[in-house]
Parts: structure tokens; C-alpha cells; sequence
């Protein structure tokens, strides 16, 4: 708004008003403009009003607000107020008549009723209030009520209320007016200022301070429900709704319910409720003493002669009012900070919801995944809470059914619907009944995304036997309900497949492991695939670990590509991940090095998430960009060296392997590159120089064996002098292991572990030696391989694939296999081998080549045969060796049982402290991009990351109608940024927050249309 525009229209306004000179006029609105308030005070303090009557007398005869209010409507401030009422009406039905209490100069009475609302404006009668009705003759499109007198008022679906009451002798009897004049359902938006008293605002009248303490309660002691808070929390947002029933269903369950009703007094102090306490015959003593306790007086104890059953128990609750609403609670749950008033200003948004759920961690299908998680690492309620609250899309979310945990039931609909069927008993599927009930009549039920309850689950009614651990009654009740309403499953099936729920609980969680991330330090793994894919290797093992042992201390993030154009950013903290996806506009090579967009990306990444440290660990799938966009902004790279893949793109050095053995320093020739990788014009030599100056810039290379870092130090001299083992640690698997007797059969077995049918494992020769062994009478198995690659050997009787396995259960199955020796073909030097690990905690003794980390690692441990020649012969030949040596695989067990590897935890700890020293030793640079800007970004990654079960296909084809919206967004921020407004403080700017409030709710709604459309 142009703020010179507008005062000179107020100028023009007041000269013609008054009939005033041009210039006397102007002085004195520039006056206000530049002094707010100054010209009603100086006009109270001449006069110096004492009574009440005096008080009065000077609203109505003075000229002074016309200039103050005059000036103040077009105040950032105050247009930020209206703008930001009218949409707040936006979200509630039937809010059609408004009425503008102490309307002033009549500027909010001209905006809301310019926006099709029945408008009456209502001051006292006064020079202000002649100005108002000089002004909305002009103005108004749209016939405005004028009350001078309160008994000329009626009754209205809105009240506005601003800044009215600390001029007020009575404001508590003011508000008992306009609650006398507010319908059922009606909203009251109020702001006021007892506590601005000075010299600056003598009108505020000082009795009015004593007010600012507990005004709120006195507001609820009247009846109405503070529902909410806008505009930085000056507006107050009244509803004049019911009462609220909160009906307490109780059998023991003491500590719970003591729980449960200390929640409720704390946290439900701005909605007027009263308990109904039910207690179905308790056999704990306790509970009756406890509700006697802490009954108020408005409260009701009803005491059952005998236990009912929770259907019962719950209906007689219900029907301890014809007028109020009611909340069934549970007695295991734990209520949080304004759970009952987001209930309520949700349900009452639109005349056809019935019922209403919060948000809860035990909730059946619309349960938050991981919230438990994080209550287990101690993250308190309270800061769940807020977060949720805070992360709310201020959506209402239809469900097809509620669920009876906690579950808001607006009164009016009880009585057309009637209570819960008694047919349902103990319990278990009664308010799915009630809720397809609510369906048939044309009402729906909601999911409240900002009011959040804990629920232990189950907790009273498996105490009172109405459910079993067997769950017998819920199947019996679920087939009751399956019987009366034949499309139930296919609601909750299409809900389920609709995805809305993911949206809200993701957005939630990805707002929590934010702000928990805030007091971290954030480390970035640079990783070529997921680290929980169904097929992982030792670098995403590697990963994985680090990620569990370190994810309480730090923030972790995991970076890889999927699909060749969208790169997956992971966010873990406490055990909970959170993923977000940024998209690439075009396809990115394998081997490819550099790229300006790219680097473009991986500095937005690396400055949205604030990394304080990059650690890439494999780097096929991204480019070179990603280290030289950290340094540019001093945040420190580290690269731990799992392969050879610095050395050649041909990273297991396979071009070494030949039909006739391992050759160390065999060279790959170009036609090599063009017939597996198909670039031309290449060696290893090209591939070292394009991209030795991105190694140099990074802080430390990591090794896990001396042996990698002597080839690497081969070819890059510079590593020498930063580099550091770390060998890895393996986990414990110790309780896992299943103790067997010593191996009776009258076989020699080996096993071959791993994944053998890949070329890099030994599919180069392994028919040949498992040919071999088999017809030498050796029992064979194969664990880690699939089972269709071994079909040839069916046949034999000496022959077991077990299949891939999952590495927390290796070793188990290992001990149950007990074979005499494992058999690790690796055919290129590894650097430093899982499956070797995993054979050495299972205590059984290893043949492998001589290479690689193979060669330091059985020194340290023992218990290994190393096969000097890499050929499937004299692999063979050393197995049957020692298949007649049983003196030799004795001893090697003997060892096996002795060796202790390094353990997991020693390597975590090593990892923290390099760390540590690698932080204090590199100071960040400040991130370029404000919080502001930070959101939107996030908002839209994490929202595109919600097209689920990997049809990329029809993703990628809905890219267009995506930019569209990214253009939208983008033309709309040019227009803000054009504002006067928004030039003088971006920070702060209302249009700004309006923009990113605008930006989440369309990527919402694109988010649901994807997935709509991609069933």
C-alpha cells in the first residue's frame, strides 16, 4: 500500500468532513502519522476526564480520533488485522453477519462489508462516529447497519472488537454484551491494550492493567472458547460454542486416570468444560476417592452398581446433558497444550462435521509413525505439541471414521444420531458404528492436524477384560460393522491409498527433527544409494552404522540419487528419519564430474539443511561439485575411501582379472573402457587428472586399511600428509548366537558368503570350484545368494542355497549351518570386507585370496588360509586341501574362538572425536538464505518426495504442470517484492508470511493431486 497516497486521501477526507483549510489539516495527519496517539492525548490531558460520565462526554465531543484512528487504519499493522479476519472467516459456514463494535471511523465496517458481510457499525454517537458515517456513504458498495445504542443491536454471526476495550470504565460488562448478542457457533475477534499505559495513552484507562492476568479466565467464566490466536497473538479469536462434556469411561487404571485428569486441568484452561466422571464399579477404592477429590463444582461423579462395559458406561456419560458437547476420553491418555480448543474450532468450522479426532501416537490408521520414538528419547509432550501445532496446514482432514480414544461428538448430532449401540458391549468398534451412522445422514468426521493427545492404548479396557490380548471381541465387532455397512472397508482402503494422512504426519515430523536439528551439529553423508535398500553393501552398512550410533549427538543427513535426477536427502535424529527430494532438470551420468547446476544444487543442500561437515563415503551418482560447493562456504569435506573408484571408474579394479588369475599392476587399455563403460578416448590416467583438483580441496581421506591408502597414496601423493585409518567396527551380535555342538556329520562342508553370483564377490570362477567340491564328496552352501542362481546344482544331494539373509540374523545362521570353513572368492583386493567380519564373529575360520585388506586383517585376527594365486584352481585345490587336514581346521577353530574384532561402539567413538577436531578447526561461513526462504524450500522438496510406490514413470511426466506452479510462485514474489511494504522490513512483512503460507498450502495441494492421480 502506498502510505502517501493514502494520507492524502484521509487529508482530503477530514478537510471536506470539517470544512477545513488544506494546510491545517494536512499538519495535523502528518502529526499523527509521525507521533501515533499524540493528538488524543494532548486532547486528554486539557480536559483531564476523572468519572465516568466525563470519560463519555469527551469520546463524544472530541476530534481527536478522528485523526488518530484516521491514521492508524491505514497502518501495516492494522490492514494486516482485516486481511487477516477475513480470511480466518474464510474456513467457518454461515458467518454472514458481522457487527463492527466500537467501529471508529468506520473503516473496518467499510472493508468487511466491501466483502459481502452483512455489516452494522456500533460506536457511541460522536463527531468519530459522523466522520464513520461520512466516510461509508462514500466508500461502502454495500448498505451498512449504523447503531448508535446498544438496544438498537441484534444478534450476529461475527463480532470485531479491536482496540476498544482499555477505553472502557467496564470492559467485562462490554464483553457480556457482546456475548449476549453473539449466535451460537459465533466468532469474536478482540484485541485490546491494558497493559499500553503512559503518558502516550491517557485514554487507556489505568484500573483497566489489573485486567491483563486474567482476563483470559474471565472470558471462559462467560462462556466463550479462546480458539485461537492470530497476528503475533494480538487478535484473540473467541467462539461462543457449547460446553464441553469431557465423559471419563473408568474401571482402575488408578495411576492412569490420575494421569489422564491432571493432563486435562492443565491444559484445557481456554474452553469451558466440565468433567463427567463414569466410574463402571471400580475395584480399586482409589478411583472413587480420587473423582470426589478433584470434582469442581460444575463436575459430575456417576457411580455404576456394577461394571457395564465401556459402551454403556460411555452412553450413560453422554447423556448426563441434552445441551452440551462431548469428548469421550480415555483414561490412558495424556491431553496436551490446547488439544480441546483446536478440537473444537475445528468442528465447529463447517455445520457438517460430526465428530472430530486429534492427532495421537496410538490412533489406528491415523497414528503419526515415530512419534513413540521420540517419546521414548525423552522429547517431552509439551515440545511435541507446540510443533504440531505450530506445523498445522490449518486444514480440517475428512476421515471416514473416528476413533473412540478421544473423540469430539458435536450435541446436536447426538441427538438426531442417538448414542452408540449397546450391541457392542465391552467395547471395540461402537464409534465406527455411530460415525457410518453420521455418513448415511450426509455428515463427516475430521482429523485435527494441530491438537495432538498421547494414548497409551488399550489400557482400561484390556484391565477390564472388555478386549483380550487375543483380540477375539474386535474381530467379532469388526464383522458386525463389515455386515452393516457394506462400503466400510473400502472407506477406510481409499482413505488409507489417498495418502492424506502420510502428508500431515510426514509435514509434522519433518518440522519436529527441524527443530530438534537447530541445537546439533549436522553431518551430510554423500552416498551413491539408500543406506535401507532391500540389497545393501558394506559402504551402506558402513553408513547405517554411523547413522544409529551417531544420530543422537547429531543431526544426520544422507544424500544419494534415485532414479538418475532426484537426489534424496534423509534426515535422522533419535532413531526417526525424515526424507526431502530435490530434482534435478535432467539426467545425471554416472561418471560424470562436474556440472554448474549441479553445484548450484549441492550448495542449496548443503545451506538449507546448514551442514556443518560434508563426509562423502561414495561419490558414483553425484559429481565432484558436491566438495567444491562445501568449501566455498568453509564447511570441511571428509571422504572415507571404500573402493578404488578415485583410482578408476572401473572401481573393484576388475580389469586386473584375467581367465588365468589377478594380475596387481595390470593396466586397462582404452578399448577396455569403451567395451564395459562405453566412453571413449579414456584411461585411468584421463580419469585421475580430471579429477585431482577437486581431491586436494577435501580436509581428510578416511581408510578403513592400510592397504587402500597405500594405493591411493600411489597414485595421489598430496593424501599423504591428511589422511587416517579407521577400521570399522562390527556390531553384537553375540545374543543372537545359537550354541551348537561340535559338527557330526560325516561331510566336509564349506560355506561361500556373500553376495558370490555378483563378478566383484566370485561369479567369475565359482562354478568351477563348486563343481569341483561337490564331486569330492564336500558338502557345499551358499548363503547371501539368491537361490535361482544355483538351480544347476539341485540335484546334488551335497548342495544347500539358503538365500539372501538379513545381517542382524548372519551369525545366528551361521552357528546353525556350523560349517567346517567359509569361503570368501572376492576375486579384487577389498578394502576391508563385512563378510569376513561376519565369518570371524560366528568363530568359523576363513580361506580367501591374498589381497587387499584380506592380507592385514588375517595377521591381526588369524584363523584365515590365504590362497596366494586368485584362480578358481588353486582355490579349490586349497579347499581340498584341508578338507583332509583336520589337524589344521582344528587349530584354525581354535583361533576362530579366541578373536575379538573391534567393536561398533569404539568405532563410533572414533568417528565423534574426528569430528569434533575436524569442527574446531574449520569455522562456517553465514548461510545466504533466510529462514523464510529456507521453509519454502523445504516445503516444496518434502512435498514432491510424497509420490509413493516408485511409478517414476507417471512422476516424471507431471514436471511440466509442476514448473507451472514454481512459475506461479516466483511471479508472485516478484509482485511482493515491488510493495513499499515489503521493501521496508522482509522479515516482518505480513504479505511475505502470507506468501509462504500460500506456498505450503498449493504444494499440499499439488502433493495430494499427484497421488490422486498416479493410483
Amino acid at each position: 500500500m502506498n502510505s502517501n497516497h493514502d494520507l492524502n486521501l484521509i487529508i482530503k477526507e477530514v478537510k471536506d468532513f470539517f470544512n477545513l483549510k488544506d494546510d491545517f489539516v494536512k499538519d495535523k495527519v502528518l502529526y499523527e502519522w509521525h507521533n501515533s496517539g499524540k493528538t488524543v492525548a494532548e486532547s486528554w490531558n486539557k480536559i483531564k476526564p476523572k468519572t465516568e460520565e466525563d470519560i463519555i462526554n469527551f469520546y463524544k465531543k472530541t476530534d481527536a480520533y478522528v485523526y488518530d484512528l484516521s491514521v492508524e487504519s491505514i497502518r501495516s499493522t492494522r490492514i494486516e488485522w482485516r486481511d487477516s479476519i477475513l480470511l480466518y472467516l474464510s474456513q467457518f459456514d454461515n458467518k454472514d453477519t458481522l457487527l463492527d463494535f466500537g467501529g471508529g471511523v468506520g473503516t473496518e465496517s467499510i472493508f468487511f462489508s466491501n466483502a459481502s458481510l452483512k455489516t452494522t457499525y456500533y460506536d457511541l454517537p460522536s463527531i468519530t462516529a459522523d466522520f464513520a458515517q461520512y466516510r461509508i456513504k462514500q466508500y461502502a458498495n454495500n448498505d451498512i447497519k449504523i447503531a448508535l445504542d446498544e438496544k438498537k443491536l441484534t444478534s450476529y454471526d461475527v463480532v470485531v472488537c479491536l482496540e476498544v476495550l482499555e477505553h472502557l470504565v467496564d470492559p467485562i460488562k462490554t464483553m457480556k454484551l457482546i456475548y449476549s448478542k453473539l449466535k451460537k457457533g459465533g466468532l469474536v475477534f478482540l484485541s485490546e491494550s491494558f497493559d499500553l499505559i503512559g503518558d502516550n495513552y491517557p485514554s487507556h484507562l489505568k484500573q483497566n492493567k489489573s485486567l491483563t492476568l486474567e482476563f483470559n479466565n474471565l472470558l471462559v467464566e462467560m462462556g466463550f472458547s479462546i480458539i485461537d490466536k492470530i497476528c503475533n497473538d494480538r487478535i484473540l479469536v473467541l467462539g461462543k460454542f457449547p460446553t464441553v462434556d469431557l465423559v471419563i469411561p473408568t474401571y482402575n487404571a488408578y495411576d492412569y486416570v490420575v494421569e489422564c485428569v491432571k493432563s486435562v486441568k492443565t491444559n484445557t484452561t481456554n474452553v469451558p468444560y466440565r468433567f463427567v466422571f463414569v466410574n463402571d464399579a471400580s475395584t480399586d477404592d482409589r478411583i472413587k476417592e480420587f473423582y470426589l477429590k478433584e470434582k469442581r463444582d460444575i463436575d459430575l461423579c456417576i457411580e455404576n452398581k456394577k461394571n457395564l462395559g465401556f459402551v454403556k458406561t460411555a452412553n450413560k456419560g453422554m447423556a448426563a446433558s441434552l445441551i452440551n458437547d462431548v469428548v469421550l476420553l480415555n483414561t490412558d491418555t495424556v491431553v496436551t497444550n490446547n488439544w480441546l480448543s483446536n478440537l473444537q474450532k475445528s468442528i465447529y468450522k463447517k455445520n457438517i462435521y460430526a465428530t472430530a479426532n486429534p492427532l495421537s501416537n496410538n490412533a489406528s490408521i491415523y497414528s503419526i509413525k515415530d512419534v513413540d520414538v521420540l517419546i521414548k528419547s525423552n522429547i517431552s509432550l509439551e515440545f511435541l505439541s507446540k510443533t504440531i501445532e505450530q506445523s498445522s496446514l490449518n486444514v480440517n482432514f475428512e476421515i471416514p471414521v473416528g476413533v473412540g480414544f478421544c473423540m469430539y461428538l458435536k450435541r446436536s448430532i447426538i441427538k438426531e444420531v442417538g448414542l452408540f449401540d449397546e450391541v457392542f458391549e465391552r467395547g471395540y468398534g461402537e464409534e465406527s458404528d455411530y460415525c457410518m451412522k453420521c455418513n448415511l445422514l450426509g455428515y463427516k468426521h475430521i482429523l485435527v492436524d494441530c491438537s495432538f493427545v498421547y494414548h497409551k492404548g488399550h489400557v482400561s479396557m484390556l484391565t477390564t477384560g472388555d478386549i483380550s490380548e487375543s483380540n477375539d471381541s474386535i474381530d467379532a465387532h469388526e464383522q458386525i460393522i463389515k455386515k452393516r455397512y457394506a462400503n466400510y472397508d473400502e472407506l477406510i482402503r481409499s482413505f488409507i491409498n489417498d495418502g492424506v494422512f502420510n502428508r500431515i504426519s510426514q509435514n509434522i515430523m519433518q518440522n519436529i527433527i527441524s527443530l530438534m536439528a537447530e541445537k546439533r551439529k549436522k553431518i551430510l553423508y554423500v552416498i551413491h544409494s539408500p543406506i535401507n535398500g532391500e540389497t545393501i553393501g558394506g559402504t551402506e552398512f558402513h553408513v547405517r552404522d554411523l547413522t544409529e550410533g551417531l544420530d543422537d549427538t547429531y543431526a544426520i543427513y544422507v544424500l544419494y540419487l534415485k532414479n538418475g535426477r532426484h537426489f534424496v536427502v534423509e534426515e535422522y535424529i533419535n532413531g526417526v528419519k525424515t526424507s526431502y527430494l530435490f530434482e534435478a532438470p535432467f539426467f545425471i551420468d554416472k561418471f560424470m564430474t562436474t556440472n554448474p547446476y549441479l553445484f548450484k544444487l549441492y550448495l542449496r543442500i548443503i545451506q538449507v539443511f546448514d551442514i556443518d561437515i560434508v563426509h562423502i563415503q561414495h561419490l558414483i551418482n553425484h559429481t565432484f561439485d558436491v566438495i567444491n560447493a562445501a568449501k566455498s562456504i568453509g564447511v570441511p569435506v571428509i571422504m572415507t575411501v571404500h573402493d578404488y573408484y578415485l583410482v578408476s571408474i572401473d572401481y573393484n579394479l576388475l580389469y586386473r582379472l584375467k581367465p588365468n588369475g589377478y594380475f596387481k599392476n595390470l593396466t586397462p587399455t582404452e578399448d577396455y573402457f569403451k567395451d564395459k563403460f562405453n566412453v571413449s578416448n579414456f584411461n585411468n590416467k584421463v580419469w585421475q587428472e580430471l579429477i585431482i583438483r577437486h581431491l586436494t580441496a577435501i580436509n581428510l581421506f578416511i581408510f578403513p586399511s592400510e592397504i587402500t591408502k597405500d594405493e591411493l597414496t600411489r597414485v595421489y601423493k598430496f593424501i599423504n600428509s591428511k589422511n587416517k585409518i579407521i577400521e570399522h567396527g562390527t556390531k553384537p551380535y553375540v545374543n543372537k548366537i545359537i550354541t551348537t555342538k561340535e559338527n557330526k556329520r560325516k561331510r566336509f562342508s564349506v560355506l561361500f558368503l556373500g553376495y558370490v553370483n555378483a563378478v566383484q564377490k566370485g561369479s567369475y570362477f565359482l562354478d568351477e570350484v563348486i563343481g569341483e567340491l561337490l564331486n569330492n564328496d564336500i558338502e557345499v552352501h551358499l548363503l547371501g545368494s539368491a537361490s535361482e542362481y544355483w538351480g544347476k546344482y539341485a540335484e546334488y544331494n551335497n548342495f544347500y542355497s539358503h538365500g539372501n539373509y538379513i545381517r542382524d540374523d548372519v551369525v545366528a545362521i551361521l552357528n546353525q549351518i556350523n560349517p567346517d570353513l567359509i569361503i570368501l572368492a572376492s576375486p579384487w583386493p577389498e578394502t576391508y570386507s563385512y563378510t569376513y567380519s561376519e565369518a570371524l564373529q560366528a568363530q568359523i575360520p576363513v580361506v580367501t585370496f591374498e589381497i587387499g585388506a584380506f592380507i592385514e586383517r588375517s595377521k591381526k585376527y588369524g584363523a584365515t588360509v590365504l590362497v596366494k594365486d586368485v584362480t578358481s584352481k588353486a582355490l579349490t585345490l586349497k579347499i581340498l586341501e584341508l578338507s583332509k587336514d583336520n589337524n589344521k581346521v582344528k587349530e584354525l577353530k581354535k583361533q576362530a574362538k579366541k578373536i575379538k574384532l573391534k567393536k561398533l561402539k569404539d568405532n563410533i567413538e572414533e568417528y565423534n572425536d574426528t569430528y569434533k577436531q575436524i569442527l574446531k578447526n574449520s569455522p562456517k561461513l553465514n548461510n545466504i538464505f533466510s529462514e523464510e526462504e529456507i521453509n519454502i524450500i523445504k516445503s516444496s522438496a518434502y512435498s514432491l518426495f510424497e509420490v509413493q510406490n516408485n511409478n517414476w514413470e507417471k512422476y516424471n511426466e507431471l514436471t511440466n504442470e509442476r514448473q507451472l506452479l514454481v512459475n506461479q510462485f516466483n511471479e508472485l514474489q516478484l509482485n511482493i517484492q515491488s510493495l513499499e511494504q515489503f521493501k521496508l522490513n522482509v522479515k516482518t512483512s505480513f504479505y511475505y508470511r502470507v506468501y509462504i503460507k500460500i506456498n505450503k498450502f498449493y504444494i499440499y495441494k499439488l502433493a495430494k493431486k499427484f497421488k490422486t492421480r498416479l493410483r
